[in-house]
């Protein structure tokens, strides 16, 4: 007979993860004993900015260095942080990016999968300033990447989601 914990993945006593930290405090992805998941929400980009159902705006921190991932319609050479959406129902999920009240000229792209590139769901090229539209997503997690570009912007850019 398996047994299997009810104990969330933060203070199972297992290293979830595989990164040889077990558990909260030691493993620096679990926020809180209670916390249900070990790994980061993406691996790909640091920072992750979680966003639920309800949206929000969002400061974004100027992030230099190289990119480590790229959309279908720009190649996105600087660095990118990412917008992980939750939705908790089908939606129609909108993102813009400004800089001091400015368009933004970064790509923009969402992928249900932060490391699958096959996932990619939309992109809007850094030549087309504007909002990112991705109508009719399932609900679930979707990764939207906010890339800087190079040279990173001399300010915070802002995200409304």
């Amino acid at each position: 007979m398996l047994f299997r914990s009810a104990r969330a993945a933060c203070s199972n006593g297992a290293d979830d993860d595989g990164d040889g930290f077990t558990d909260y405090p030691a493993d620096p992805d679990c926020v809180a004993a209670g916390g249900e998941r070990e790994a980061p929400l993406c691996a790909l980009a640091d920072p992750v900015v979680p966003v639920g159902q309800a949206g929000g705006q969002f400061a974004l921190a100027p992030q230099g260095g190289n990119g480590h991932a790229g959309g279908s319609c720009d190649v996105g050479f600087g660095a990118e942080t990412v917008l992980a959406v939750t939705l908790t129902e089908r939606s129609n999920v909108t993102v813009d990016v400004t800089l001091d009240g400015m368009p933004s000229a970064g790509a923009l792209y969402a992928r249900a999968d932060c490391a699958d590139v096959a996932t990619e769901v939309a992109c809007r090229s850094g030549d087309r300033p504007g909002p990112l539209v991705v109508r009719d997503l399932e609900a679930g997690t979707y990764f939207v990447f906010v890339e800087q570009g190079f040279p990173a912007p001399a300010g915070a850019l802002t995200a409304t989601v």
